[in-house]
């Protein structure tokens, strides 16, 4: 039995299919159907992350209005939160003191 090396081997060029075959109008339909399916899964993806960003953002203000009512809070509470929530979250620009007071307009 011949023992096989680790190396994977090669098509010669007479195995290789010609580029006819992988090229022509069909390959570039099937490439274009790819690039667009790949975009409209981006597009949803995207459309995702915002909705669930909005829900995010409007249940965090309505949160901190509702505190601040019940705890009779006063200004400062948005700007503690905003400098605890940026070190919690030191990668999201969502945070900030101004942003946090768009929330509790919604």
């Amino acid at each position: 039995m011949k023992k096989r090396s680790g190396k994977k081997r090669e098509l010669s060029t007479r195995e290789q299919p010609p580029v006819a075959q992988i090229g022509g109008s069909e390959y570039g339909h099937l490439l274009t159907d790819i690039k667009d399916r790949v975009r409209a899964a981006q597009y949803e993806a995207l459309r995702a992350v915002n909705k669930e960003l909005v829900a995010l953002y409007w249940d965090l203000g309505r949160l901190i209005v509702e505190r601040q009512g019940e705890q009779k809070w006063g200004k400062a509470i948005v700007e503690n939160l905003a400098a605890d929530l940026q070190v919690e979250f030191p990668g999201l620009l969502g945070f900030s003191a101004q942003n946090l007071w768009y929330m509790r307009q919604f």
